[in-house]
């Protein structure tokens, strides 16, 4: 059938080729010019962009008149050949009908067809019908397109893996595991389904170019259904026809199984009307090609289903390998001559090794599982060869099957069932240990050298004189859910090792270090707990790219976290308590973030830093410190933000450079601090809130001290400042709260008595509030309670007040000023009448005095030269930069 349809649709092509005699006239007498107008037969092709359900096609088309009545009807042949993609056909062959309105000046019309399609896989057939009415002005039409036959089949499908097992019942048999019960799969299944259409459109010419041609536009809407699929779209287009022998498409439709395509499409053609076409230009649509879908419209579906099936003992394989699991079997209360069937377990752990480095490719569907207690102690040194799993059954054993991860039987019988070793167990690629307790060792208890990838958990590890796990020049390696007791030396020791993950595990009574690394990196520590630790919780040593977060240190007798030349370490959301020296140590390193954790009971600082770069402290709390809450020496970069500070001995935060040295950026915003250095009843005078200074011909660069609130401190709220030839280019101190302090809200210093030559550039201090200064000292002695106090020397100062609020000072008089709010001190001397201050726009008292207590505008001043307030400033002095 589709082999005769082919060959029609090639003759009817064929006969639009041939001269006007083919088709039959029947006479008429003619009343007119229009009555004469012939159709002959036509030929014509083009191409088409894909549309929907529709790919890109090329084709030929033919049209042949069977027997017309000039100027009042028609009887015609259409046949379509086309090329889908280049690479399948289609073909279709149309018979229809058409005859002229006179009266209306119109042309009703109506066909019938049969279209056929090859996909590549299938070959689909349709019926279609449909009804025209053209006119000059505006047409109209209606097409229907119904498949029949199997109108949709399958291409294709693809099984997945089992989506889903429940097993009745496993258990091993031999060395292998076997298991019944029932699966399910996934099938994956294409099709292709032609779809039942209707179609209509409506429009007209839009554009005529005299006797060029044509522009047509038409919209309409399509309905198409299939099995599983339906959808009501909409298109509209535009035709433009040149000289009666070309066409020129450009169409967009929508719908929402095919989405929106734009179609371009190009026609030429040949024959068709002749001797009036031009006079009579509806007459000449007579012998149009049928406007119609000549592609039957495929949609490509897809469709999922499920079967389930029963199996029994089906032996369980490694999805990574394919192949099956093999199990060597140890018992270590049974007698010697086992051959490590479940049935006949071999007595030891070395037995159990050899027999599975011999038995397969690569060792990795090899597992040797300790099945019984803890009678007999294994003495003698244990390898585990590459990819050879050494499993007990006291914690819960799982492995992947090609029926997803199960658990092996017996396993999580618990802890008392660990079996014992009491020699070094040492580690080969993807090896894993898993289940024992190793005791009373001489030497490392774990070793792994030049190895990757193994995997150490559920064990304890106790009474070892060397190492807990030592790994040297190894990578990729886990460390899970173990616990480290009475270590001589490390619980873990990594020299030259990288990309390794602590997790779970603790550490209790260890002589040197928790977890000790040497020229490492890409280390992940998390949720262990550190106790009684002689030296350091975590000490790193030129060691890079740390992440330590959710572990607990506590009774520290070191530092709890100390690293020395390292760099790239995240800290966050632990808790160190109790800790002798300080909570966490770093010198000649950088690129420190230390966000979230808590400090609670540190002798020494909570955090400590020493020619140390680039760190980020935030959002952590500091409470009961012996010292300092935070320190940082000669380090640069540093941003502290955030962080709660409270019952801190000396400084709540204390940053300094000294001895010629140099430092960037420092910031200091947001944090709260309260209780510094004992109180502001305390007797010790010296500790400050916050203090930033140079000192012996040092330099800081910058220094943002901003929006900190701090109270009841021993000394200064804020300080800053330079001494011995030092200079602080720029401090700006703006929007914090400071009260009840026991000296200064807020001090910029330059020099003491005894030294001089050093500067401060900029001191911009602005919309700070400060309120009950200090009541250590009086007025009349240096280091008076005043809200903000600027001191120096002989050295430079230049400072700007604006927009702070400062309330509740001394009750003192002192000249005409009442409420002293600002004190301009003189080092030497003491009292502010004697000091060296220049205030740029005019040396009077009511520029530094606080009228209701608050400060608004902008005052800058200046201290070059020993020059009394009041007084005359010098021509020579510089005016503020």
């Amino acid at each position: 059938m589709n082999n005769l349809l082919s060959f029609g649709c090639t003759g009817i092509i064929f006969l639009g080729c041939l001269a006007p005699a083919i088709a039959q006239v029947t006479p008429v007498e003619s009343t007119s010019a229009s009555d004469l107008l012939l159709v002959e037969p036509r030929l014509g092709g083009g191409v088409s962009t894909s549309g929907a359900g529709v790919p890109r096609f090329s084709h030929l088309e033919g049209f042949a008149p069977l027997v017309q009545t000039p100027g009042e009807s028609i009887l015609f042949l259409e046949g379509h050949l086309s090329w889908f993609d280049y690479e399948t056909v289609g073909t279709n062959l149309t018979l229809g009908h058409r005859f002229y309105d006179r009266d209306g000046d119109r042309i009703f019309g109506g066909y019938v067809s049969y279209d056929s399609r090859d996909t590549g896989n299938n070959r689909f057939n349709q019926i279609g019908f449909g009804f025209e009415r053209l006119s000059d002005d505006w047409d109209l039409r209606l097409n229907g397109y119904v498949p029949f036959g199997d109108n949709r089949k399958q291409i294709g499908s693809t099984l997945s893996n089992i989506t889903d097992a429940s097993i009745s019942s496993f258990g091993f048999q031999g060395n292998l595991l076997l298991f019944s019960g029932t699966q399910t799969r996934e099938e994956t299944r294409q099709y292709e389904a032609a779809m039942l259409a209707i179609d209509g459109e409506a429009g007209g010419k839009l554009l005529d170019i005299s006797d060029f041609g044509q522009v047509r536009g038409y919209g309409g809407l399509y309905y198409l259904d299939a099995s599983n699929t339906t959808a009501l779209g909409w298109r509209a287009r535009l035709e433009a026809r040149a000289l009666d022998n070309y066409i020129v498409g450009l169409g967009i439709q929508h719908d929402a199984v095919f989405g929106t395509n734009f179609i371009f499409n190009f026609g030429i053609n040949f024959g068709g009307s002749s001797g009036k076409e031009k006079e009579e230009g509806l007459l000449a649509r007579m012998g149009e090609f049928v406007t119609r879908n000549n592609a039957i419209i495929i949609d490509e579906q897809t469709e999922f289903a499920t079967s389930s099936e029963t199996f029994a003992n089906v032996v369980a394989t490694n999805p990574v390998t394919g192949e099956q699991w093999f199990f060597q079997h140890v018992s270590n209360t049974e007698g010697i001559g086992g051959n490590g069937t479940f049935e006949n377990p071999f007595n030891t752990i070395v037995e159990g090794i050899n027999a599975a480095n011999t038995n397969s490719t690569n060792n990795q569907n090899e597992i040797v599982y300790v099945q019984f207690g803890n009678d007999i102690a294994n003495t003698t040194a244990i390898t585990i060869p590459d990819n050879i799993q050494l499993l007990s059954i006291a914690p819960t054993q799982t492995i992947n099957t090609q029926l997803g991860t199960l658990q092996l039987p017996s396993s999580g019988a618990g802890t008392s069932q660990r079996p014992q070793i009491n020699a070094t167990v040492t580690m080969g690629n993807n090896s894993v240990l898993s289940g024992f307790n190793l005791n009373n060792i001489t030497g490392d208890g774990i070793s792994a050298t030049n190895v990757s990838g193994f995997i150490v958990e559920e064990s304890g590890l106790s009474s070892i004189t060397g190492n807990g796990i030592s790994s040297n020049n190894s990578s990729g390696f886990t460390v899970k859910n173990n616990s480290f007791n009475t270590m001589t030396q490390n619980g873990i020791s990594a020299s030259g090792s990288n990309g390794f993950t602590v997790s779970n595990n603790s550490f209790n009574t260890i002589s040197q270090n928790g977890i000790s690394s040497s020229s490492s990196s890409g280390f992940t520590v998390s949720n262990n707990s550190f106790n009684a630790i002689t030296q350091n919780g975590i000490f790193a040593s030129s060691s890079n790219g740390f992440t330590v977060s959710n572990n607990s240190f506590n009774a520290i007798t070191q530092n709890g976290i100390s690293a020395s030349s390292s760099n790239g370490f995240t800290v966050s959301n632990n808790s160190f308590n109790a800790i002798t020296q300080n909570g966490i140590s770093a010198s000649s390193s950088s690129g420190f973030t230390v966000s979230n954790n808590s400090f609670k009971t540190v002798t020494e600082d909570g955090i400590s830093a020493s020619s140390s770069n680039g760190f980020t402290v935030s959002n952590n709390s500091f409470d009961t410190v012996t010292e300092n809450g935070i320190f940082a020496e000669n380090s640069t970069g540093f941003t502290i933000e955030g962080n709660t500070l409270s019952n801190i001995a000396q400084y709540g935060i204390q940053g300094g450079v000294d001895n010629g040295s140099s430092i960037g950026s420092i910031v200091i915003q947001n944090n709260t601090l309260s209780n510094i250095g004992g109180g502001s009843s305390s007797g010790s005078n010296q500790y400050d809130g916050i203090f930033v200074g140079a000192s012996n011909s040092s330099t800081i660069t910058d220094v943002t001290i901003s929006g900190n609130t701090i109270s009841n401190v021993d000394n200064d709220g804020i300080a800053v400042g330079a001494t011995d030839g030092s200079t602080l280019s720029l401090a700006t101190i703006t929007g914090n709260n400071v009260s009840n302090v026991g000296r200064f809200g807020i001090g910029v210093g330059v020099d003491t008595v005894s030294g001089n030559g050093s500067v401060v550039s900029n001191a911009a201090i602005t919309s700070n509030s400060v309120s009950a200064g200090g009541t250590k000292a009086n007025i009349g002695t240096p280091g008076a309670n005043i809200g903000v106090a600027i001191q120096s020397n002989t050295s430079q100062v230049c400072f700007s007040l604006s927009n702070n609020i400062l309330t509740n000072p001394p009750a003192i008089s002192l000249a005409s000023i009442t409420d002293l709010q600002v004190h301009l001190q003189h080092v030497t001397g003491g009292l502010p009448v004697a000091a060296n201050f220049d205030i740029v726009g005019g040396n009077t008292v009511s520029n530094i005095q606080s009228n209701n207590n608050s400060f608004t505008g902008n005052v800058q001043m200046y201290i070059p030269v020993n020059v009394a307030l009041n007084s005359t400033n010098s021509n020579s002095v510089a005016s503020c930069p």
